[in-house]
């Protein structure tokens, strides 16, 4: 479903109101904090509802046939993965990514008119439209662009089997920017915030923007030394906002249902972490889908050591202290060791 058709599509279809989305789950975390991790690991319990590549490039449910092999959407979102595999061959090291896996929900943003995320992060020389939509994108504008985003995800489970049964289960570090307004829309939604070492966040994502610049520019159109500056500002703005966002509720006394967990501990103990996680979701882990997470949990440890990561922040014109000294309120209110 293209840009332009989705918003009269989603507004059209009286009934999908009636589809229920009971307690939705969001992780909120910044990019490269453990998130698609995260994600992927919660994902292996059929209780949860996760949203996949395909479906969020195309919400509209085919007539039959939905999430089986026969659904055309599937077909149509494998040869994003091989694009980014084209553009950088080790980019599978860098982010996991597939039709049929769980993913962001940027690809969903664009439909019901939203900003455009990947031009917001992977496009230079914008600094115009990044201060409209900074200044715009209000309280208001927010809460009514959420419940289009609540039709479009009636419409996307609508064919469910089970729908209504499981819990949905979210993932973009934009919705840590307007989350006043997705409480307005989901009043009974969670947050789950993963948070890392900001060290460690720039460099990842400068490493990843580097390796997507080839979709937009020619080589060496943006320089190195520019992607670090635009990542720093980018990472401490959305880490800056949620921040603001927290205290304001510590301060006023306001309740919201957020666990935020560390991606150093995530790593070292993942199923007590999820443990955790359940604990404070009010839901128990069983042993079958605890066995599905430690087999998840190891394919991925033995892909990882075929290929992995390597980034370093001084590529980009950056210094560890740089860093450090600008997300001093992060590392402090999460009380993150570095």
């Amino acid at each position: 479903m293209d840009a332009q058709r989705t918003p009269s599509c989603v507004k059209g279809v009286l009934s999908l109101t009636q589809v229920p989305l009971r307690k939705p789950v969001f992780v909120l975390g910044v990019m490269r904090s453990g998130t698609t991790f995260l994600h992927g690991l919660l994902a292996q319990d059929p209780a949860f509802r996760p949203p996949l590549l395909y479906e969020l490039l195309n919400p509209v449910p085919p007539e039959t046939g939905a999430g089986t092999k026969d659904d055309p959407r599937i077909a149509a979102a494998e040869r994003v993965p091989g694009l980014f595999q084209v553009i950088d061959p080790d980019f599978p090291s860098k982010h996991e990514i597939g039709a049929t896996l769980p993913h962001e929900c940027y690809h969903l943003f664009g439909s019901v008119g939203l900003i455009d995320k990947v031009a917001q992060l992977f496009c230079f020389n914008i600094t115009m439209y990044e201060k409209w939509w900074k200044k715009s994108l209000k309280r208001e504008y927010m809460v009514e662009f959420y419940q289009d985003y609540k039709k479009a995800l009636q419409m996307m489970t609508s064919k469910d089997e089970d729908v209504g049964h499981r819990r949905l289960l979210m993932k973009d570090h934009l919705h840590s920017l307007f989350s006043e307004s997705l409480l307005e829309v989901f009043p009974d939604a969670s947050f789950i915030n993963p948070v890392r070492n900001p060290v460690d966040i720039v460099s990842s994502w400068c490493s990843v923007v580097d390796s997507l610049l080839p979709m937009y520019f020619n080589p060496g159109v943006i320089t190195k030394f520019e992607i670090g500056r635009r990542v720093l500002e980018d990472i401490a703005y959305y880490t800056s906002t949620f921040l603001k966002y927290r205290k304001s509720c510590d301060q006023s006394g306001r309740q919201i249902r957020v666990i935020d967990v560390h991606q150093v501990d995530l790593v070292r103990d993942p199923i007590t972490k999820v443990k955790e996680i359940y604990s404070y979701l009010g839901m128990e882990l069983n042993s079958d889908v605890a066995n599905k997470m430690a087999k998840y949990i190891a394919e991925r440890k033995k892909s990882r050591k075929l290929q992995r990561h390597q980034h370093c922040c001084t590529d980009y014109g950056l210094t560890e202290k740089e860093i450090l000294d600008k997300f001093q309120d992060y590392i402090s209110y999460y009380k993150i060791s570095v």
